[in-house]
């Protein structure tokens, strides 16, 4: 079997959860055929990124618009303007050229938006990887914003106009691949298989959950120009952080990613006990010298893999119930980790966990013992190979 695997961005280095996704299903596609990659790219990403790929996993096309049109458009999701009609039109037609050429028995696409970019149904047997769904990026935002806000009335329309159009992408497909049962409620599909999100290994190998660092030190990990991510860590910084100082004053913050900018980074830089990390090579290094571990994801979509990386490594976890939100079936909030919905309670979680290592530890073993039995490579491949091979969906 020959597959065309389309994604938006490469798959390594596996950084971001995006990423790592796409590392685990161009694996799994890789035992039932051969499994040639393409990038919709108008490069934006570094070039090293293309070829660290392309040495991992074979031949890899970047299909890009035209000089002189590109994307601010491709990104525009489903009410694009005119330039990125024409960066579309140009990259549907580079898409089709490289499905015909290549014979591909099956084409499998990561994201709504981009299956209707590239129209992928109307080129080769197609399945749909919804990791994302963007109606639930804007409901949710909308229920995190005061009611009389004009955030909230954009999000709210953002929704309507999203979830029209991604849901009619959707159902064009014959198959469809999600993270939870959630969205396969959501999506109303009659094919539907479920791949949860599942952090990768570094290189090391995952943190002994029986060891907890008495350093005070919290850390928190994200691409930090993804709005979700960057309100969360403002929230953070602005509401629960002087909290924890007050309790904890030797408390530090570890900022792991990609630096923020604008104002989020000012604030970073000027709030006491800041550091910000920038990227790093080996994640297991940051997370072996944490203590607690955050993520204060308010709103977004999917499931958030940085609160199963954080299990997995047996770090003592607080997160927003958003965080959770997809994984309560094998993530209790209580039991594996702690959950707080408003500052004071967040803060003082933190602080709690802080000031009791020995329970720290205990609610990190727990955690790892869930998510490492619960999200395992081997988990993920069998729904992808199942939905390729129309086996029943459990």
């Amino acid at each position: 079997m020959r597959i065309l695997y389309l994604n938006e961005v490469p798959p390594l280095p596996a950084r971001a959860g995006v990423r790592q996704r796409a590392v685990h299903t161009i694996r799994a596609l890789q035992t039932l055929g051969s499994v040639d990659l393409a990038v919709i790219s108008d490069g934006h990403y570094p070039a090293e990124d293309i070829e660290t790929s392309r040495r991992a996993f074979g031949t890899l096309h970047v299909v890009a618009p035209e000089p002189g049109r590109a994307s601010a458009g491709l990104g525009d999701r489903w009410r694009p303007g005119r330039t990125s009609v024409e960066a579309a039109a140009g990259v549907r037609a580079r898409a089709a050229e490289l499905v015909r050429a290549g014979g591909y028995d099956l084409v499998v696409v990561r994201l709504a938006w981009l299956g209707r970019l590239v129209d992928a149904p109307r080129l080769a047997p197609a399945i749909l990887d919804v990791d994302d769904l963007d109606w639930m990026l804007h409901e949710t935002m909308a229920a995190a914003s005061p009611w009389w806000s004009v955030r909230r009335r954009r999000a709210l329309r953002l929704a309507r106009v999203a979830r029209e159009h991604a849901r009619a992408e959707i159902l064009r497909y014959g198959r469809v691949i999600v993270t939870c049962r959630r969205d396969a409620e959501a999506i109303g599909h009659a094919a539907t298989w479920i791949a949860p999100n599942v952090p990768v290994p570094p290189a090391g190998g995952w943190c002994e959950p029986t060891h907890q660092p008495q350093g005070g030190v919290v850390m928190t990990v994200g691409t930090w120009s993804w709005f979700p991510n960057a309100e969360g860590l403002r929230w953070f910084l602005e509401r629960c952080w002087p909290r924890l100082r007050r309790a904890r004053p030797g408390a530090r913050l570890r900022v792991v990613g990609a630096p923020p900018s604008g104002r989020l980074l000012r604030l970073c830089e000027r709030t006491p006990g800041v550091e910000l990390a920038g990227v790093v090579e080996d994640l297991r290094e940051e997370y072996a010298a944490a203590s607690v571990c955050v993520a204060p994801i308010r709103f977004g979509a999917g499931t958030k893999i940085k609160v199963l990386e954080a299990l997995a490594h047996g770090r003592a976890t607080v997160a927003c119930p958003h965080a959770l939100s997809g994984l309560e079936g094998s993530v209790r909030a209580g039991e594996h980790c702690l959950v707080a919905d408003d500052p004071v309670r967040f803060a003082r979680a933190c602080a709690e966990l802080l000031a009791d290592p020995a329970e720290a530890a205990r609610l990190g073993q727990r955690g790892a013992r869930a998510v490492r039995a619960a999200f395992t490579p081997e988990v993920f491949a069998g729904a992808v190979i199942g939905a390729v091979l129309g086996h029943p969906s459990p």
